[in-house]
């Protein structure tokens, strides 16, 4: 997710701080030692075929919300990504030699998605125009769970109105209903000012940082029915909707036989990530203090790499190491396309920032509680679809959106209910899809 920002509950948008900008290209950099430089051996992994140090925007698919955070993000990134090349000039026709801007800065066709206005937005932002749960978020006050938490920290908000708060909240707003807006104004002051760090401790901060992340679970992360995941399909409906589009690009790449698709890279904001943990069983089986039971930090990346394996090598049951098994970029670009029993998946969550991680090391988690780093492709891509939205129709009729886009979708036949329509509309993509790599990421 993008980087440390002002505070959203000041007037106007949310912009990028020099801080947050650093740790997007700091991300960047670290992805680029993964992925793209081969003149290192500690970590690197390497995709096959793509430029390392040229852009080449037909081997990249780059997506962003068009909320200044997510779109500075994304180029901050890629800069880090792509440095700039200094050597790179051209000759004009006088003979004088030019040289691209600011040093050699290489530009990225960076897509910007506006919510409600595109449709590929639900892909990012599926919570976004969700009507029917923005309208289950109207009841979440009447949540026992919530009314709980409010209860049980009213006194520890009250303690922190005076010395915080009062600035940009009235003191009827400091409540666990405002957990986020709040966490995120005492976040950006703590990192930015003295003043916040002489009225609380560290240990309120962290506080304030857990309250948020359960704050934001129940709202866009509870598998709330008996059914579980298939139960009601607005359940985490952002997670839901990044699932199919990890599959939907990884396809994209197969299709092409490696050609397009290689790096794949969406910037987004935290309620993708919380509703994918809990659909995928990350979040339910976390620790306390694990890395899923807490909000992503500035910078957090989920990747997910789709990678070949020798025929005759033994998938590993649990490895921690980031370079095994992986296809190596460093082999010929006419290399073969895997055939799709040979694919598999790793799934990687990075969620601390530099200062703590230098170099931003992806660490793999095994999905779906399988207590493997990775998983055949088409186990995933199976898995994946059942918890998934199948198109932007059935997100249509199962949020009973009112978004532009969505004026054109019928209602359901008479006497099939809506959870019925998008579970045949799922399958009937499923089996249209099921036979079709490359590296995605999704950063808030």
């Amino acid at each position: 997710m993008y980087g440390d920002h002002t505070p959203l509950v000041l007037p106007g948008p949310a912009t990028l701080t020099p801080l947050g900008a650093s740790q997007m290209h700091d991300q960047g950099a670290a992805f680029r030692h993964r992925y793209l430089d081969i003149s290192r051996d500690d970590g690197f992994v390497g995709i096959v075929g793509i430029n390392s140090e040229t852009i080449d925007n037909s081997q990249l698919h780059i997506e962003s919300s068009t909320d200044g955070c997510s779109a500075a993000g994304a180029m901050a990134f890629m800069q880090g990504l792509y440095p700039p090349r200094p050597d790179t000039s051209c000759q004009l026709p006088n003979g004088s030699v030019m040289d691209y801007p600011v040093c050699g800065y290489q530009y990225p066709n960076i897509r910007t998605i506006s919510p409600r206005v595109d449709p590929d937005s639900i892909w990012g932002r599926g919570h976004d125009g969700c009507t029917k749960h923005e309208k289950l978020l109207l009841l979440y006050n009447n949540n026992g769970n919530v009314d709980s938490i409010h209860q049980s920290s009213k006194v520890f908000y009250g303690r922190l109105w005076d010395k915080v708060f009062s600035e940009a909240f009235p003191r009827s707003e400091a409540s666990f209903y405002n957990a986020y807006d709040l966490y995120d104004y005492a976040a950006h002051h703590w990192t930015h000012g003295n003043r916040t760090r002489s009225a609380m401790t560290s240990e309120d901060l962290e506080r304030l940082h857990q309250l948020a992340w359960e704050e934001q679970t129940l709202r866009y992360a509870t598998i709330s029915g008996p059914g579980g995941i298939q139960d009601g399909l607005t359940d985490a409906i952002a997670g839901r909707t990044l699932a199919s589009r990890v599959t939907a690009l990884f396809i994209e790449n197969m299709q092409s036989r490696g050609a397009r698709n290689k790096l794949n890279l969406a910037f987004t904001s935290h309620e993708p990530f919380l509703g994918f943990f809990a659909l995928t069983n990350l979040s339910g089986g976390a620790s306390e203090r694990g890395p899923f039971a807490q909000l992503p930090r500035p910078a957090a990346t989920l990747t997910f790499e789709l990678f070949s394996v020798d025929q005759d090598r033994e998938l590993a049951n649990d490895s921690n190491k980031s370079t095994d098994l992986s296809t190596s970029s460093r082999s010929s670009n006419g290399i073969p396309y895997p055939s799709i029993d040979k694919l598999h998946v790793r799934f990687l969550y990075h969620n601390t920032t530099a200062a703590d991680n230098e170099r931003g090391i992806l660490m793999p988690y095994p999905l779906f509680g399988s207590g493997r780093s990775s998983m055949s492709f088409k186990h995933f891509n199976a898995t994946m679809w059942q918890i998934g939205v199948a198109n932007t129709t059935t997100w249509c009729r199962v949020c009973e959106s009112e978004a532009f886009f969505c004026a054109a979708v019928n209602p359901p036949p008479p006497g099939v209910p809506a959870l019925a329509a998008a579970l045949l509309g799922a399958l009937l993509t499923l089996v249209a899809v099921a036979v079709v790599l490359a590296v995605l990421a999704f950063l808030a």
